[in-house]
């Protein structure tokens, strides 16, 4: 019996392993850094259409990125939640938009249905690059960034953690 038992456990060594071996090993992450007018350029627009400079669309402490739709239902519902609570606190942060809307008309005709009071961008490939670098990979997405473009929060769709992030301004 004990000869069976060492015999299966010398079998079962080489699994363990190269179990261990094939076990993830955490990766540090390197904080990525945004540059608003790299990202940007002169493509932010308010919802007349005009153009909004970077440097007025980001120039509070803090920069949230909201990604939506006009045909995403969640949107719908989290829009005008989000415009009071950017009401209540536009002195200390800056929303963008980024309209996943198939045309930039539609992401105006959205915009213009909720009173958006912050800028939006429709699509381009370094916006498309944006999302792919942060994961963005449904709507609605909301993620706040420091001014110098350090990801802070990256899920404040319940708006819990930014709203702690804004009192401890006070």
């Amino acid at each position: 019996m004990k000869t069976v038992l060492l015999a299966l456990t010398l079998l079962a060594v080489p699994a363990w392993a190269s179990a261990a071996e094939a076990a993830p090993v955490p990766v540090k992450q390197t904080q990525i850094r945004e540059n608003w007018k790299e990202l940007f350029g002169d493509a932010l627009f308010d919802l007349n259409g005009q153009a909004v400079p970077v440097e007025k669309a980001v120039s509070k402490k803090y920069v949230a990125i909201y990604s939506s739709a006009s045909w995403c239902g969640p949107c719908c519902l989290f829009t005008p939640k989000l415009i009071r609570f950017y009401e209540k606190n536009k002195d200390k942060m800056d929303i963008i938009l980024i309209g996943r809307d198939k045309t930039r008309e539609k992401v105006l005709n959205y915009m213009k249905g909720y009173q958006m009071p912050w800028p939006a961008i429709f699509r381009s490939e370094k916006i498309d690059d944006f999302r792919k670098r942060h994961k963005i990979n449904s709507v609605p997405d909301l993620r706040v960034f420091g001014q110098n473009g350090e990801l802070l929060i990256s899920d404040a769709y319940e708006l819990t953690p930014l709203q702690k992030l804004l009192d401890e301004e006070n």
